[in-house]
């Protein structure tokens, strides 16, 4: 799931359009933050793993987001 967000950051930071990065974000992450979030257990080393990987990349996203460069929806 990572490397997929990292393919949708990078396709975002590259692209002139936002269409193949949005597909990718609505399609395939966020739906699986949803069920990271959602069935996370109360503890254990699995619910550790999961909120690091949804926190690291709403993180990425808000720091993206968060600049100046952004590509402007065509």
């Amino acid at each position: 799931m990572q490397q997929v967000n990292e393919m949708a950051l990078h396709l975002f930071e590259c692209d002139d359009s936002v269409d193949e990065p949005m597909e990718l974000m609505h399609q395939l992450i966020l739906p699986c933050l949803n069920r990271l979030v959602s069935g996370a257990q109360p503890c254990g080393d699995t619910a550790h793993d999961d909120q690091y990987i949804t926190e690291d990349i709403r993180d990425k996203w808000c720091k993206f987001l968060s600049e100046e460069n952004m590509p402007s929806e065509s």
